[in-house]
């Protein structure tokens, strides 16, 4: 009303005429001093009326600039509430993208973990597979080496056999030269016989002749034979006397090699059974520190699987306590969810070193059991299913914890709508400006968050090029190793073949020599048998040409004494006296002879028996040297047998060494790589220990003020813990007792194991001990027996030639005696006197031919006893010398087969090792792939299970997010309409009908002061003239002078006035901010236009 009023005064005293009065319409009048007291009056009145104006628009301006202060406060409110909330809005925003990433994190970190999984999976099938690919190049080689050398072997037999069946051959051949060779001299020697025996048949008359003139003569030599037998027989008691000497001696000589040899035997068997007893306190000693060792290891590993079991229960603890204390902070989600990745990275760490740690355990205990390997990698998947289980556990947790967080910001959501709904009810148009710039804002945000989704895709692919970088150049190197261990191998055993090969040839070479040398040795001395029966032969032939020429001499002898008779009849009777004397010496020298021969059967007897206690002897003296080659059979087979064991021992020393050098080495390698990886684990682990020290630093600086109201939830959780850490104690306690049990049953079943394939092996080593002992023994009685028959056949077939040369001898000799005597005492009786000179010469020569015939026969006997002896000597020496060839070959033999049963045994003990081994590891990987299949199988559907729930929850979220924003879009869009198209209230209509009413009084007022106006401005405008009279040029508003001195009517200089203010020169009133202007006339029907910003209603 104030402002209306005022433009209507402001407009009335712009105009500078109203009405269409004239302007001289005022000289013509005169005023009156009432009129112009009225009119001063009047003026007064109007003065009173614009002052009260002025000062009513002066309040409103006050007014107004107090509604614009409020209304800017209120703004400014409106304002920094609005900037509260985007910033609640962003930071739920940022928590919502903060926890999809979390999301994205932990979904990729299992992608992650999965692919390790696999990787790990297939780099352990691939090196499976290769160890097992070099198993069977192994196993390959091995039996191509075992072939070659059982072929080698088989060749080298074959060979030594073709020889011996070529000496036995030759042997053959020439014993079939020798006997046939040995019955034409007997052919030979029967036919002279037998020409000797009829020629002396034909000369007996002769002899007996001459037999009875010469016995008398050969009394002295018979009594010097008898001397010679006396002698013989002395010399030949003294030769028993020095047989039974050296018999003795050599009986003695032989039983102190016995003893010697069993002394000797005694101390082999001795001294191996120490080392066998040194050798099995080392072996235990060596299982004892071993399996001490093993242990040690163990309870290293087991305290390592408790320690990290600790450490993983620490984080554990620590990031339940941080999520604890962080559940009411965002901005701390993030930094737990770096300590989740990193907690659970630690894990993948800790994990992967519980498998190199299985790992090296299980290379260490291939060669004790197992058994273990399988109960080290059930604990393994144990501990890993464990710690998968708690991973999985507190990513169940979190995420319960993030649900309720969620649950709670829906809950605080839904309050803050409500709020919203009820401020926006008091919002205005410029809100939504401001909700429109939010929007944008959340679309940049939404760009942005896009955006950064890209980098951080980029980032993960980079990484996953790297990671697959290094893993592709881990393989390389890994193949690398393999093949440069292959290429070492392949060298060693490349190595072995040639040394192997080397050592064939030598032994080949040394054989070889030692036949071709057994060879030329036989060809001598069958060249010296020849030679020597060559010589025997021209002897023997000698002799019998001797023997015939002395048969013709004395047969030439006996005609010319047949002739010289004639001249010798006068002696007759003389000869007759001799006769008869003759006669009675020879009746004495036949009962003489008789006698003689009674003793030479006496003696011959004695030779007899002596003969047999020779031979009984000669057998005693052969069993105690089959006796004595028995036990040098037996302790050459114990020091093979020795020799074996040693070379035994010493490969298997060797290829243990080779074991341990190749385990060493391989540890070696993995305690440089598991180093390595310790060292870059450990400044991995400085620096996230570094980093959480910071940041927990940081958390303890922004949670101090938090820690009053967590301390209860710690409580809670830290009971939860002790109850989980009690628990895991127990199954671990629980396991430890089994896992000590188990290696317990496994030791004690490797032990009976052990003991059972010693006891195998003590079998079948006696067993074949006893095998061969039957054999050489049989072997060695079928030599001998071969061996006395042929002896004793070549000693008979000796002795009967010996007997019947003697008996042929001796017949002839009396056969020519008898024919001599015959002829002497037929045909010489007449010329003995005169001849008896000559017939004693002739005697003496006889004698001394017959001397010289016993003296050859004699030595004859002598050199073929001599030459029996040597060919005995020979013959046993040669037995000898072949018993030690075929025990050589024996023992060569024995060795050879028990190499090659031994190999057999072995390559068969391998094989089944191999097999059991196989089959072992093909059942056990077979269960373990199913099992871990299973296991793999059940993770990944729970993990798509758990992905597909979180994802439909996740989704399910959004959807009921963006179903809440668009109710809420809807109930502020309804809100709106309502709020435009509300019903006005009671006190509204009545503040209106007030309003309205005033508004009414005030038109009215309005209506009376302008028809006042007008009224007044008729009145000054008709009598302008006479206010100017009264009034000056400058005239004070509000004053009249009445008592002014009047100006002329024709004073037309003086310069208008107008009761009106003139506001033009800078002292008229501002319009109000947003009013109209009224530029023409008034017109009080029309109203005033409605206000641009909304009307507060003050009650």
């Amino acid at each position: 009303m104030a402002a209306s009023k005022t433009g209507m005064a402001y407009n009335f005293f712009q105009n500078g005429k109203y009405g269409g009065f004239p302007q001289n319409l005022g000289n013509d009048m005169e005023l009156t001093q009432d009129m112009h007291l009225k009119m001063s009056k009047k003026i007064a009145q109007l003065t009173k009326v614009i002052y009260a104006l002025n000062t009513k628009n002066d309040e409103h301006e006050n007014i107004v600039q107090s509604l614009k202060e409020q209304h800017e406060e209120e703004v400014q409110k409106i304002l920094s509430e609005t900037k509260d909330k985007i910033a609640v809005y962003k930071a739920k925003i940022d928590a919502e993208s903060e926890v999809r990433k979390r999301v994205q994190s932990l979904e990729e970190s299992l992608t992650d973990h999965e692919k390790h999984r696999v990787h790990a999976i297939t780099e352990f099938e691939n090196f499976k597979r290769q160890s097992a690919e070099r198993e069977i190049q192994l196993k390959t080689e091995n039996a191509q080496k075992i072939l070659e050398l059982s072929q080698d072997v088989l060749k080298a037999k074959r060979n030594f056999e073709e020889k011996i069946n070529e000496f036995e051959r030759w042997k053959k051949n020439i014993n079939e030269d020798k006997e046939a060779a040995l019955n034409e001299l007997r052919l030979a020697h029967e036919k002279e016989v037998n020409d000797l025996r009829n020629f002396q048949h034909n000369q007996s008359s002769d002899w007996l002749n001459e037999v009875a003139k010469l016995e008398d003569k050969y009394k002295v030599q018979i009594e010097d034979l008898k001397g010679n037998y006396e002698k013989l027989m002395a010399e030949k008691n003294k030769l028993i006397e020095d047989y039974d000497l050296k018999l003795s001696k050599a009986q003695a000589f032989y039983e102190k090699e016995l003893e010697a040899l069993r002394q000797s035997q005694n101390q082999t068997e001795e001294s191996a059974y120490r080392l066998l007893q040194e050798r099995q306190e080392q072996l235990r000693k060596d299982f004892a520190a071993q399996e001490a060792e093993l242990r040690k290891q163990v309870d290293s590993l087991v305290n390592q699987l408790t320690e990290s079991e600790d450490l993983a229960t620490k984080y554990k603890r620590d990031l339940e306590q941080l999520l604890s204390q962080l559940q009411n902070k965002d901005q701390a989600s993030l930094e737990i969810g770096r300590q989740l990745q990193e907690a659970k990275q630690q894990s993948m760490d800790a994990l992967t070193e519980l498998k190199t740690v299985e790992s090296e355990l299980i290379a260490m205990r291939e060669r004790c059991a197992e058994q273990s390997n399988e109960l080290l990698k059930k604990s393994g998947v144990i501990g890993e299913l464990e710690a998968t289980k708690l991973q999985n556990h507190s990513t169940i947790t979190s995420l319960q914890t993030e649900l309720s967080k969620v649950k709670d910001r829906l809950a605080w959501l839904e309050k803050e709508r409500k709020d919203l709904e009820r401020q926006k009810s008091s919002l205005s148009e410029s809100q939504k400006s401001q909700l429109q710039a939010l929007e944008r804002a959340l679309e940049d945000m939404s760009v942005e968050k896009q955006t950064l989704k890209e980098k951080l895709e980029r980032e993960i692919e980079s990484l996953k090029n790297r990671s697959s970088q290094s893993e592709k150049e881990r393989e390389d190197k890994h193949k690398a190793e393999i093949d440069e261990l292959r290429r070492c191998a392949k060298d060693e055993l490349n190595a072995e073949k040639k040394q192997a090969e080397d050592r064939l040839l030598v032994t080949k070479e040394e054989l070889t020599g030692k036949y071709v040398k057994q060879i030329e040795e036989l060809q001598k001395e069958k060249e010296q048998l020849k030679a020597e029966y060559e010589k025997v032969r021209s002897e023997l032939s000698s002799r019998l040409q001797s023997a015939e020429d002395e048969v013709m001499r004395l047969s030439k002898i006996v005609h010319e004494s047949e002739q010289g008779l004639g001249s010798a009849s006068s002696h007759i009777s003389n000869l007759k006296e001799v006769s008869n004397r003759l006669q009675a010496e020879l009746d004495k020298t036949k009962n003489e002879l008789k006698d003689a021969k009674i003793k030479a059967a006496d003696l011959q007897a004695e030779l007899d028996k002596l003969k047999m206690l020779h031979n009984t002897k000669m057998k005693e003296a052969s069993a105690e040297q089959q006796r004595k080659l028995e036990q040098l059979s037996k302790d050459l087979e114990l020091k093979w047998s020795e020799t074996l064991r040693s070379e035994c021992a010493k490969l298997r020393q060797e290829l243990t060494e080779q074991k341990e050098k190749e385990n060493r080495t391989a540890l070696q390698h993995l305690a440089s790589l598991k180093d390595e990886e310790i060292a870059a684990s450990k400044a991995g682990w400085e620096k996230r220990v570094n980093d959480l020290m910071k940041q927990i630093a940081m958390l303890k600086e922004n949670l101090q003020n938090s820690e009053s109201k967590i301390g209860e939830e710690l409580e809670r959780f830290r009971q939860d813990a002790e109850a989980e850490r009690k628990r895991l104690e127990q199954e671990l306690l629980a396991a430890a007792d089994d896992y000590a049990n188990k290696i317990h049953i496994m030791e004690e079943v490797q032990v009976e194991k052990i003991k059972k394939l010693k006891e195998q092996k003590d079998q079948e080593m006696e067993e074949q001990l006893f095998k061969m002992k039957e054999k050489h023994v049989e072997d060695m009685q079928a030599q001998m027996t071969a061996h006395k028959v042929t002896v004793e056949s070549i000693t008979s077939q000796a002795e009967k030639q010996r007997a019947t040369d003697l008996q042929m001898q001796q017949e002839k000799y009396s056969k020519a005696l008898e024919d001599l005597r015959y002829d002497l005492v037929e045909k010489h009786s007449a010329m003995l006197d005169q001849k008896q000179r000559e017939h004693e010469a002739q005697i003496r020569t006889a004698r001394m031919e017959l001397e010289r015939a016993v003296e050859i026969s004699k030595s004859k006997e002598r050199d073929h006893q001599i030459r029996v002896e040597e060919l005995q000597g020979e013959i046993t020496h040669r037995e000898r010398h072949v018993i030690n060839l075929k025990e050589e070959l024996r023992s060569l033999e024995s060795n050879i087969s028990n190499l090659n049963k031994d190999i057999a045994s072995k390559e068969k003990e391998i094989q089944k090792v191999k097999s059991d081994a196989k089959v072992q590891i093909k059942n056990r990987e077979e269960q373990l792939l199913k099992k871990y299949q299973a296991e793999f199988d059940n993770l990944q559907a729970d993990h798509i299970r758990e992905s597909q729930e979180l994802v439909t929850q996740f989704n399910q979220a959004q959807e009921i997010l963006k179903d809440k924003i668009s109710e809420l879009q809807i109930l502020l869009e309804e809100a709106e309409e309502k709020y435009q198209n509300r019903e006005s209230r009671p006190e509204d209509l009545e503040l209106i009908e007030q309003l309205r009413e005033s508004i009414l009084e005030k038109e009215q007022r309005m209506k009376q002061l302008i028809d006042e106006k007008r009224y007044f401005q008729m009145e000054l405008v008709n009598r302008e003239t006479n206010f100017n009279k009264v009034f000056n040029s400058s005239p004070n508003v509000g004053v009249l002078n009445p008592l002014q001195v009047k100006t002329k009517k024709g004073d037309k200089a003086i310069a208008k006035f107008t009761s009106a203010p003139n506001f033009s020169q800078g002292k008229r009133l501002d319009p109000l901010p947003g009013s109209p202007i009224h530029t023409g006339n008034l017109n009080p029907s029309k109203p005033l236009p409605s206000p641009a910003f909304n009307k507060k209603f003050v009650k």
